[in-house]
């Protein structure tokens, strides 16, 4: 059986996780392909999508799509590149399956959404999974949520998923209630259907900007962006043309070894998120959901005896 796992991963979670699967699925016998799309110009900056898949995808059964869960949804950039994924045929598998990291506030609808997502494109998705993992903003901030996450207590559940995998694409398997992935309460549900990334991101989260002057034109922060939106503009980076579509996941921050990048309105929007995660690391999270089980496996169809 062949397997393609594709994974976008800015704080290298998701990433994490989608080796550990590789090597569950190598050790079975399967023949994997993992390849990561974050940072790849050609998908974000391009738009030459298509040609990339055409380019680097090899003929498969079945494709594993890893992300994080952004403001409890599919985030937006993956979301665009389900989308765009050509429907199955010689080459792409018609089966699917989606796994999410989420930095323990909620993994909100990301799962029940990715299944409407890969169903509308014409697959049929075998099982998903949610991994709880470090926030990725959490690296700048005194207060870290689920410092060290994901670790060994991942792997049943990595282990539980390449047995699903391995065990349905081989045979026929027969489809299970998608009720499965409906396992938000009402209040968690109606919080994800309120939040919507794109708005969050411009206009509720502070603009990021880069000081000129302390820049020594290093291109770290260029490198580090997994959207490829950080332009050259006489000779530095830039941020000004792009931010709208900026997802503040802080590469760029973390990436500059001269702090040169930061809030436009400095410490005052460190201290106010700062303030955010000691509230989620306090009380478990944001908005009090305490979202039970943290990590699981939800398998969507059962092999064919």
């Amino acid at each position: 059986m062949n397997v393609l796992i594709v994974v976008f991963s800015p704080a290298g979670s998701t990433l994490k996780v989608a080796g550990l699967l590789e090597r569950r699925l190598v050790d079975r016998g399967h023949a994997v392909q993992l390849l990561n799309i974050t940072g790849r110009r050609e998908i974000f900056a391009d738009g030459r999508q298509q040609e990339f898949l055409a380019e680097q995808v090899k003929a498969h059964d079945v494709i594993c799509l890893g992300s994080p869960v952004y403001e409890k949804h599919v985030e937006y950039y993956m979301r665009e590149f389900i989308k765009g994924l050509p429907r199955p045929d010689a080459i792409w598998g018609r089966w699917a399956v989606p796994f999410f990291t989420y930095g323990g506030i909620s993994s909100g609808v990301a799962l029940s959404q990715a299944h409407k997502l890969l169903e509308a494109g014409g697959r049929q998705v075998l099982a998903a999974m949610k991994i709880e993992s470090a926030h990725l903003r959490a690296k700048k901030l005194k207060t870290c949520v689920n410092a060290g996450l994901p670790g060994d207590e991942a792997l049943p559940y990595i282990d539980e998923l390449a047995g699903r995998i391995a065990a349905c694409a081989d045979s026929q398997p027969a489809g299970l209630s998608r009720r499965v992935l409906n396992y938000q309460g009402f209040r968690e549900k109606f919080i994800s259907a309120l939040l919507n990334e794109r708005f969050m991101h411009r206009h509720k989260y502070g603009k990021l900007t880069i000081d000129r002057e302390r820049c020594v034109a290093c291109s770290r922060c260029v490198a580090a962006c997994p959207i490829q939106r950080i332009e050259w503009a006489a000779g530095k980076p830039n941020m000004d043309g792009r931010l709208p579509e900026c997802i503040h996941c802080l590469a760029c921050v973390n990436a500059c070894p001269l702090e040169a990048i930061s809030f436009v309105n400095g410490q005052a929007g460190w201290a106010a998120i700062e303030r955010v995660y000691a509230r989620v690391a306090r009380e478990g999270s944001l908005v009090r959901s305490n979202e039970q089980p943290r990590n699981a496996v939800y398998p969507l169809v059962r092999p064919s005896v």
